[in-house]
């Protein structure tokens, strides 16, 4: 299981990402999923809830093992996300996934609901999994406060020019050339080690994230044990 971790999952599509997220959250009991084009209700069930108001009052107080998706409101997505996010930092103890995050997170932007998880989350134990197509795109603060980058490929120049500032330009370029299911974990500012893999749809052998996870607390924990 996840253990209060942000995680990106950037790439185009068809490339993985899904795969890969219904994979890294088998083993999640309690999971609410904001998936904006429905593409992950065949194994996380659409919330029974059938109004926003009725969603949220599920999520902010839900059974102690649950697997949702919701389907945002298109005339009220904006706002139907931000009580949703509300609602889950409410609960606490769950993995709040969030499709399409370059739509509804620019720039300086994110509603206040993405800001409560993006910053506090974790305190209530909340993993924050969140996949776009264009990783430049999303806010500053979610893309600093990202534990790991699970990265698929990315083709388009813009973005890949952007990648290589921020990583490294052989793994922008490496990025770029990617095949199908294939992905690179990246954690900046934590460790200098990527990590590749393949989806198990594509052959693979598992998710990865985790793994890179402890391997930091342990480099973290033996670190410590040096300092005293």
């Amino acid at each position: 299981m996840l253990q209060n971790l942000i995680i990106g999952i950037p790439g185009m599509k068809g490339y993985g990402k899904s795969t890969y997220l219904k994979e890294l959250v088998e083993g999640e009991t309690s999971l609410a999923i904001v998936d904006t084009l429905g593409e992950h209700k065949e194994w996380c069930p659409e919330c029974p809830g059938e109004s926003i108001r009725e969603q949220v009052e599920m999520l902010a107080e839900p059974p102690e093992e649950f697997r949702w998706s919701f389907m945002l409101n298109p005339s009220e997505s904006e706002s139907h996300l931000d009580y949703l996010c509300k609602a889950a930092y409410r609960a606490g103890g769950m993995t709040f996934v969030l499709e399409e995050a370059d739509y509804f997170s620019s720039a300086n932007r994110d509603c206040e609901g993405m800001e409560l998880l993006i910053r506090y989350g974790r305190h209530r134990g909340i993993n924050l999994v969140w996949l776009c197509r264009n990783v430049v795109e999303v806010s500053r603060r979610l893309s600093s406060q990202t534990d790991a980058f699970v990265m698929f490929r990315t083709a388009e120049p813009l973005y890949i020019e952007k990648l290589a500032k921020r990583l490294s330009p052989e793994i922008a370029l490496e990025i770029q050339s990617l095949p199908r299911f294939h992905y690179l974990i990246c954690q900046p500012g934590q460790s200098t080690e990527v990590i590749r893999g393949v989806t198990r749809g594509g052959g693979g052998s598992g998710n990865g994230v985790q793994a890179a996870a402890e391997t930091e607390q342990e480099r973290a924990e033996e670190d410590d044990s040096r300092g005293t």
